[in-house]
């Protein structure tokens, strides 16, 4: 993985002091060996200064974790998409919904 790459990865981190985004100057790259880097991150507006061991993984898809049986995973995988509609009408429901499930699903009084 190119340097510069890692750099701007680490463009979507903030500082733990002050929370301002790290800009691509802040980072020094320090080293890496596989998929294992050693970086420098140093804040321009507080100063503050760390050293971050990072796994960067290239080329590489993520696996989706879920706690979704494989009968559920086909059942939504097969379903119908979700419309504008939907939204609207599940919205429409939500804003007048008074959380009370019970009653909702019959358990309830009415």
């Amino acid at each position: 993985m190119k340097e510069n790459l890692v750099k701007r990865l680490m463009t979507s981190t903030k500082c733990n002091v002050c929370g301002r985004h790290y800009q691509a100057e802040d980072i020094g790259i320090l080293g890496h060996e596989d998929e294992l880097w050693f970086l420098t991150a140093a804040c321009a507006a507080c100063d503050a200064e760390y050293l971050v061991a990072a796994v960067i993984m290239e080329d590489r898809q993520p696996k989706a974790l879920a706690d979704l049986s494989d009968v559920e995973i086909v059942w939504l995988e097969d379903g119908d998409a979700v419309t504008v509609d939907d939204l609207a009408d599940m919205r429409d429901f939500l804003r007048d919904f008074d959380g009370d499930f019970a009653r909702l699903f019959g358990r309830g009084k009415a």
